[in-house]
C-alpha cells in the first residue's frame, strides 16, 4: 500500500509511517494495481486534481477522507485501465473523472463515493466503458452526474448503480 495524508510530505516513500501529501506524486510512485490508502483529513486541490492516470489504480479513503477540488477536475484517464474509489467524498470539482478523447476498455468503481457540489462526476467518450455505483451519494451535481457517449455503435457500454441517492442531480447517459 501507498499513503498520502494532509500533513505528509511528498517523498519516495508513501508509507502508512511517512505518508505523502498529494494524490499526483503519489500515482508517480505507484505501480500499476497498486492501492493508495487516504487517510482521514481535508485535501485541497494542489496535487490533487488535473491528474493524468494511465495505470489501474486503487483510491482507498478511511472514514472522513475529502478533497475539495476548487472547480478543478481531479483524473483525465487513458484507455486499458482499471479505477476504484471507495471511501471518498469530492466537493467542487469541475469533474471527477473524464476522457479528453475516446477510450475503451476502462473499468470504473465508485463504493460508497460522495459527491457535492461538483460540476460533471463522470464523463467519458469511448467503447468497452464499464462503470459500477454502489452506496455512494451525488447531490447538486450542476450539469452532467454520468455522461457516457459512445463513438462506435458495435460495442457497449454499461453502467451498473446500486443503493446509491442522487439529488438534485442530472443524469445524462449519451449512450
Amino acid at each position: 500500500f501507498l499513503y498520502i495524508s494532509p500533513t505528509g510530505v511528498d517523498s519516495p516513500s508513501c508509507t502508512e509511517l511517512s505518508p505523502c501529501k498529494t494524490l499526483s506524486h503519489t500515482i508517480q510512485q505507484a505501480t500499476p494495481f497498486s492501492t493508495i490508502k487516504v487517510l482521514n483529513g481535508n485535501y485541497d486541490y494542489f496535487g490533487n486534481t488535473n491528474i493524468f492516470l494511465n495505470k489501474s489504480i486503487v483510491i482507498q479513503g478511511e472514514s472522513d477522507s475529502t478533497f475539495s477540488c476548487d472547480e478543478f477536475g481531479v483524473f483525465s484517464v487513458a484507455s486499458n485501465i482499471s479505477l476504484t474509489f471507495e471511501n471518498i467524498k469530492f466537493i467542487n470539482c469541475n469533474y471527477v473523472v473524464k476522457s479528453e478523447e475516446s477510450i475503451q476498455d476502462l473499468i470504473l468503481q465508485l463504493i460508497n463515493v460522495n459527491t457535492e457540489n461538483c460540476f460533471n462526476v463522470i464523463s467519458l467518450i469511448g467503447s468497452e466503458l464499464s462503470i459500477e455505483i454502489q452506496q455512494s451519494k451525488f447531490e447538486k451535481i450542476l450539469n452532467s452526474t454520468i455522461n457516457l457517449i459512445n463513438n462506435d455503435e458495435n460495442v457497449n457500454n454499461f453502467i451498473s448503480i446500486h443503493s446509491s441517492v442522487f439529488e438534485k442531480c442530472d443524469l445524462n447517459a449519451g449512450l
